[in-house]
């Protein structure tokens, strides 16, 4: 094994060299190759620990699908794109290496710590099997119920796409009519609770057999989504699940994930990529075109790496957009905390845009306008509202933050369903985070489905059962 590892470390540290040297020849931008090398080694650095470490994997593959494909295409393939400045280039490029650099050292720090503190804590806490039996068998009636509404939800989503259109399903009258029917507003509010009931089995850590059955039907709801529009839910479930089942895999001496499973992936992988290509051009009405495998993977890097334009378009309008706004805050404004600080309402429209909170609509709107009201967005990026509010500093604290977040979700306890769960549903938004809010993660838990089902559950086991009896073992980590 040691054997293997040193022969491992030499080709990284070769591949290192040559791209070192390459870039060199090239007279690459530092910024540019010192951004690639790291996200490139942080990348092998989680992959070879994807039990531990799976966490980074994922939110590596999601920061380079989402904020550096698009801009590492144009740089060293001369692919066309919008033009920005040198300037605005350079502000964009600084964002990302500065983001990287500070999740990179935040997350090894509090990682080798919570390796070590695991190690020498030498008391664990023991719950009762029959109490977290209560709360894995409520949680999965609460898991068939939502899933149940949430088909439904998605099926009534899809034909209303499909009359109106993908774009169209986002202006205030597409908002309307989603939002003023009471069915599908019920129905909405129960898919919200879906995931939440998902995060409270899977924290109890089922059987492999149970566990491959929900996580089945669940995945064939999120290929439902897909009916809708919406990749976000697909892509995010699917990053979720497969750092679940890595965590999961031979935790307990038992093969969650086969060999054959991860070739499979691989293999796969290219032809998932050109799918949701063309599904993006199909959603918005696009020409389909398809050339080769090849060509349509690029594509599909060219265009879902489109969150780089929103650093650099906040950037350029930073000027125009409000001083008075702390979009990186915007959980203020969502589930129950909107109920204190005021809710900004659903759809585009300009009462939002200028007087709200979130840069995925003050941005379109001073971009687009009437597109805007129409529909068109732009979509966000943490990396651009903690820029706004608080410049780099800001980005260098906030990703310190996320880095620390990455370290710590990355460890489970079957005896802390609770705190567990809330870990597995963080986890959902914060892949997101290169395409969507800073807070998004807060958002979710302040949501009052997430609230009814964690109170619903929790109370329901603790009135069968009464207060958890804990009872502590010694073990030797």
């Amino acid at each position: 094994m040691t054997k293997i590892k040193l022969e491992f470390k030499f080709i990284i540290s070769a591949l290192n060299i040559f791209l070192i040297l390459l870039f060199l020849l090239l007279e690459s931008n530092f910024v540019i190759s010192a951004l690639f090398l790291l996200w490139m080694n942080m990348t092998i650095y989680a992959g070879c620990e994807m039990k531990t470490r799976g966490m980074l994997f994922a939110f590596c593959i999601a920061f380079f699908s989402f904020l550096m494909g698009r801009h590492l295409l144009s740089y060293y393939f001369n692919y066309e794109v919008e033009y920005f400045s040198d300037t605005v280039n350079s502000h964009a490029e600084l964002c990302l290496l500065l983001s990287l650099v500070s999740i990179c050292l935040s997350y090894v720090f509090f990682y080798q710590k919570n390796k070590k503190y695991n190690k020498q804590e030498n008391q664990d806490v023991m719950l009762s099997n029959r109490y977290i039996e209560l709360i894995q068998r409520y949680s999965l009636r609460l898991f068939w119920i939502s899933l149940l509404f949430s088909i439904i939800y998605a099926v009534f989503t899809a034909v209303l796409v499909a009359k109106m259109g993908y774009l169209a399903s986002y202006t205030v009258e597409g908002m309307a009519l989603m939002r003023g029917n009471v069915v599908l507003v019920m129905l909405n509010r129960i898919e919200q609770a879906l995931p939440v009931a998902l995060c409270c089995y899977l924290a109890t850590f089922p059987n492999k057999k149970s566990c491959n059955k929900i996580c089945g039907f669940y995945f064939l709801y999120l290929i439902l989504t897909l009916l809708g529009g919406q990749r976000g839910p697909f892509i995010l479930g699917c990053l979720f699940l497969m750092i679940y089942y890595f965590y999961r895999n031979k935790m307990t001496g038992e093969v969650w994930i086969k060999k054959r499973w991860i070739k499979w992936g691989v293999v796969l992988f290219p032809f998932i990529l050109v799918g949701l290509g063309l599904f993006s051009q199909i959603r918005v009405g696009d020409k389909v075109e398809f050339k080769n495998i090849g060509d349509s993977v690029v594509k599909f890097v060219y265009n879902n790496g489109v969150s780089i334009n929103v650093i650099k378009r906040a950037y350029e309008l930073d000027d125009r957009l409000r001083a008075d706004r702390y979009y990186s805050m915007h959980f203020l404004h969502d589930g129950i905390f909107g109920f204190v600080f005021g809710s900004e309402g659903t759809g585009n429209n300009a009462d939002r845009a200028i007087e709200g909170y979130r840069l995925a609509h003050a941005l379109p709107y001073l971009m687009f306008r009437e597109q805007y009201l129409e529909g068109k967005g732009t979509g966000t990026t943490y990396i651009a509202e903690l820029w706004h509010d608080f410049g780099y500093l800001g980005v260098i604290l906030g990703n310190l933050f996320y880095g620390f977040l990455l370290a710590s979700l990355a460890n489970y306890d079957k005896n802390k369903p609770f705190l567990t769960s809330i870990k597995l549903l963080i986890i959902i938004k914060l892949l997101w985070a290169p395409r969507g809010g800073f807070t998004e993660f807060i958002s979710i838990l302040s949501l009052p489905a997430t609230i009814f089902v964690y109170v619903v559950l929790f109370l329901g086991v603790f009135l069968v059962y009464g207060a958890p009896k804990r009872r502590y073992v010694k073990s030797y980590r």
